[in-house]
């Protein structure tokens, strides 16, 4: 499982045998781009980035607006 919390500079190999994921640069942009559009705008922080691009990753989908 992925956490913002956790930063590896190389990788480690998956309990289950299989390869980790890479996502490349342009829809990590677009994830990023559409949390600040649907926050009115704001600035999302280093934590928010990482938890919307983290979501991302592992659903394929966006991370929605909390109330």
């Amino acid at each position: 499982m992925w956490s913002f919390k956790t930063v590896r500079t190389e990788p480690e190999p998956e309990p289950d045998g299989e390869h980790g994921q890479l996502l490349e640069v342009e829809p990590v942009h677009d994830v990023v781009e559409l949390w600040s559009s649907w926050h009115n705008g704001a600035r999302p922080t280093a934590a928010e980035n990482c938890e919307a691009v983290i979501h991302y990753a592992e659903y394929d989908a966006y991370l929605g607006v909390r109330s």
